[in-house]
């Protein structure tokens, strides 16, 4: 893509000269002319304009301006973006100087400054935490250009609680960046991979899982390309009085499945080294910058172009020889183990097989990780000179030639003791105790979307297989068994899926979708509009984590305009306990929204220190026709879920009325706009596979429903992984105009405000009660409740079931093409639902596409005016869910 000449020309300007030999450096004020000097671009840069930019023409960095929320406090002034400039590699979601090793002691910058000369850049940010001054300098210099230093300065001025600890905690995507834990020092085993459990609440926990290790590596997503690994590597700290003999202190790191850090204790330990126990967490107890005393924290991030840790060890264990050797299949992954076990470094091969590492000396193991599986063993010892490994047998695998023009998702079963195969594995997986957290990109499914762009093959290990062709539940299923052998390349043949269902009039559509622009995912978007498209969904909206994301360039550069529309939005993700809403008000779907490619977060809509009031009077501020929906209401008891807790600490009680603690605060009303807590439009009440909370917000929303609060039910699938299948479960929205390529946004935002919905994974339902539909209203006491299930012959379907007022009035079978009848009285003005439930067999086309689903649908309410007076009166609002 070619600059446009405005941008062309603040780069010539700030970067006259830049060379890899003889880097030129700037720093400065992001504005709309020179965001493209300073943005390295990629799945995770969000730095916009106002923000601050450093960068040497090699590396670009962004450190948000403190206007700008982090994922840590109501105020920015972290490091948000580092990648190499004009590559588009950014995986960094945050690093932020905290102290006392807590979140809450997360640094508000107050002040930002950026410089730059000949021999370097430098930001600086100045904060105060506990009655101590905060000094970060972010900077480059001509020594090294693939790395950022970074200088912190803590100088107490006056009375405020302890500070016994300064550190970093950098934020990594779950499923995404793998945390590496390694002592360039060699003083302590490495971690590796394999990382100890961690629970933030147990001071214990928090000792056993540090490790005196001064380097932490974050090896980016394999799914994502270009590739790009970061080091934190710590250089030292130290204590001083009033310019005196500096003290060295102890520097600890650890890791966990969301973020790492580097932390720098106030005083030595008591029985010296660097090693965190339960003495010296007792001693932090005692710890503290005293007035006049300064603690300074030296460290690094250095930034290498390959994901893999191997980039990053070379250049930082001392007396290394090179090892340089081939392997036989160049997707396979090296695993370098030392002696006791642990994982010393690991190498991602060339395109050719060829790899190069630097190891100091010893006796290794290397582990060839096959790209469909299983693994070989090498072992070597490194002395005083290189060594030549020669070629290695990585374990056989087969490829799988695949069909061509023709959208399907392909399920891949192993047969005869053969493993099912895991496509877009990245090993060894980082482990957290027990925990695993595997890739974004793991899988036993292919999404096909019947373009050029579609994988040609797939390799898998020797075996026999049971693949499955599908597009969803409007279309049927094909099936065939494949048998391969190490070394020999099978066509797939399969037919693709035939539709099996018309259903003109609706659309389906996937209220809540991620990728890899949310911190919790690394799925690209072009990967991400394949599945959808393979399991034939029509509209994505996309919501990712306080980012809007537009995939439309996406879509019709793959040339899917046809087949799937897109919607612009947002999760606005509320994380940092404030007094407005000590709880936050959890997880909240915005859409339609504009993308503005310059913008901090593109565009986000800010949410920390709100009450849910307070972002629904942002939405309404922004005019337009806009829908909010409230996520996932239950969670299990964390903050996600706003029923649990309402913001304040005391979950919502579907059998108490709005009017009456704790549901009152619901419907406290905004003193200046008049907005409540329960004026968004849409509930997600089903959310991927998880039915026992559908249970619970059904509920809820049946309680909301009979006291006058309409909202709008939801389904969707909440999918951040290949692995959770993309547009299940959905909503068909009925719309006039029900082709993707006639996609009309407004239509859909009114369809769904007006209750025109069904939720389904599979059955499709018609349900009307006389003549009316969901969402309209019948007028008189007496209707049949008129129920058509359809669906395709793989999707079991066994029960429907009516409830009037949430209340369970009627049950029966039911089959596919089946219409049932319940004839009703109604005493009063009502609301009518409908759920289908079906049961999958096990080894069924069913269970073998969604495991972990029962077949289901449920509908939003027809509405019934009993008395025909021409008004809907809600029920009976005290009456308690059964």
């Amino acid at each position: 893509m070619r600059m446009p000449c405005a941008l062309a020309a603040a780069a010539a300007v700030l970067l006259a000269g830049t060379s890899a030999a003889q880097p030129r450096f700037a720093a400065a004020r992001i504005d709309a002319e020179s965001f493209a000097v300073f943005s390295p671009g990629g799945a995770d840069a969000i730095g916009g304009v106002g923000d601050w930019g450093l960068t040497n023409g090699v590396l670009c960095a962004v450190v948000a301006d403190p206007a700008h929320e982090s994922n840590l406090a109501t105020a920015g002034g972290g490091l948000v973006d580092l990648g190499h400039c004009g590559r588009g590699d950014d995986q960094l979601v945050l690093l932020q100087p905290l102290a006392n090793l807590d979140r809450r002691g997360a640094v508000p910058v107050s002040s930002v400054e950026a410089s730059a000369t000949e021999q370097g850049a430098r930001i600086t940010t100045r904060g105060s935490v506990a009655g101590c001054e905060v000094e970060t300098v972010y900077s480059l210099d001509a020594r090294d250009a693939t790395r950022l230093l970074l200088r912190t300065r803590v100088s107490r001025r006056g009375a405020g609680e302890r500070v016994f600890a300064i550190g970093d905690v950098a934020i990594h995507a779950q499923h995404a960046v793998r945390p590496f834990g390694v002592d360039s020092r060699a003083r302590t085993p490495a971690d590796g991979f394999v990382h100890p459990p961690l629970d933030l609440a147990s001071p214990i926990s928090i000792a056993r899982a540090t490790r005196p290790a001064d380097t932490r590596i974050l090896v980016g997503a394999g799914g994502i390309t270009p590739g790009i690994a970061y080091a934190l590597h710590a250089l030292g700290a130290q204590r001083s009085r009033d310019g005196g003999e500096p003290t060295p202190l102890p520097v600890v790191s650890l890791s966990a499945k969301s973020f790492s850090g580097l932390a720098a204790f106030a005083a030595p330990f008591w029985l010296g080294g660097d090693r965190l126990g339960a003495l010296q967490m007792l001693q932090t107890l005692t710890m503290d910058v005293g007035v006049g005393e300064t603690l300074v924290f030296e460290r690094e991030v250095r930034v290498a172009p390959r994901a893999d840790a191997a980039s990053l060890t070379d250049g930082l264990f001392r007396d290394a020889r090179r090892v340089r050797g081939r392997v036989s299949d160049p997707s396979a992954r090296i695993a370098v183990r030392s002696d006791d076990g642990a994982v010393a470094t690991d190498v991602a091969p060339a395109p050719d097989g060829s790899f190069a590492l630097a190891l100091p000396a010893g006796s290794y193991r290397a582990q060839i990780l096959g790209g469909a599986g299983g693994e070989t063993e090498h072992r070597f010892a490194v002395g005083a000179s290189d060594v030549e490994l020669g070629a290695l047998a990585a374990p056989p695998f087969a490829t799988v030639e695949l069909p061509r023009g023709a959208a399907m998702r392909l399920v891949f079963l192993g047969l005869d003791g053969t493993p099912d195969p895991r496509f877009g594995d990245e090993r060894p997986d980082a482990r957290f105790g027990d925990d695993r957290s595997p890739p974004s990109t793991r899988t036993r499914d292919v999404s096909l979307a019947g373009i050029e762009a579609d994988p040609r093959s797939v390799r898998v290990a020797p075996g026999r297989y049971r693949v499955i062709a599908g597009r969803g539940p409007e279309f049927g299923v094909t099936e065939t068994e494949l048998a391969v052998r190490g070394g020999e390349t099978a066509r797939l043949a399969i037919e693709a899926p035939a539709r099996a269902l018309d259903t003109p009039g609706w659309i389906a559509a996937d209220l809540h979708v991620h990728a890899a622009p949310s911190e919790d995912s690394a799925l690209p978007l072009a990967t991400r509009v394949a599945s959808f498209v393979a399991e034939g969904g029509e509209v994505l909206v996309a919501t990712d984590h306080d980012h809007v994301t537009d995939y439309a360039p996406v879509i019709r550069e793959l040339g899917l305009a046809a087949q799937l529309a897109s919607v612009v939005g947002q999760e606005a993700t509320s994380a940092v306990s404030t007094p407005a809403a000590p709880y936050t008000f959890g997880h909240v779907n915005v859409f339609p929204l504009a993308h503005q490619p310059t913008a901090h977060r593109r565009g986000a809509l800010p949410n920390e220190g709100r009450r849910l009031r307070d972002l629904i009077d942002q939405v309404r501020a922004l005019g337009g026709e806009r829908l909010v929906q409230l996520n996932h209401a239950r969670s299990g008891g964390d903050s996600q879920g706003f029923f649990d807790h309402l913001s304040v600490g005391h979950a919502f009680d579907p059998g108490v009325p709005l009017s009456l603690p704790p549901n009152a605060v619901l419907i406290a009303r905004d003193p200046e706009s008049g907005t409540r807590d329960v004026d968004f439009d849409a509930m997600e009440i089903w959310n991927g596979h998880r039915m026992s909370r559908y249970q619970m917000l059904r509920d809820d929303w049946f309680a909301l429903l009979r006291q006058g609060e309409v909202r709008t039910a939801t389904a969707n699938s909440d999918s951040h992984l290949l692995a959770e299948v993309a547009a299940t479960p959905r909503n068909l929205v009925r719309v006039a105009g029900d082709a993707p390529e006639r996609f009309d946004e407004r239509a859909l935002v009114a369809a769904i405000r007006a209750g025109r919905v069904i939720g389904t994974n599979g059955p499709i339902v018609d349900a009307r009660v006389g003549d009316a539909a969901l969402g309209d209203t019948h007028r008189g006491a007496e209707a049949t409740i008129r129920v058509e299930v359809r669906a395709a012959p793989w999707v079991p379907v066994a029960r429907v079931r009516a409830f009037v007022n949430g209340v369970l009035a009627h049950e029966a079978e039911a089959s596919h093409g089946a219409t049932v009848s319940f004839p009703h009285r109604f005493e009063r003005d009502a609301f009518v639902t409908i759920e289908v439930e079906g049961a999958a067999e096990p080894g069924s086309a069913w269970a073998a596409r969604l495991p972990g689903f029962a077949p289901f649908a449920f509908t939003n309410p027809v509405f019934v005016d009993a008395d025909a007076d021409g008004l809907w009166t809600p029920p009976d609002p005290v009456a308690a869910t059964p």
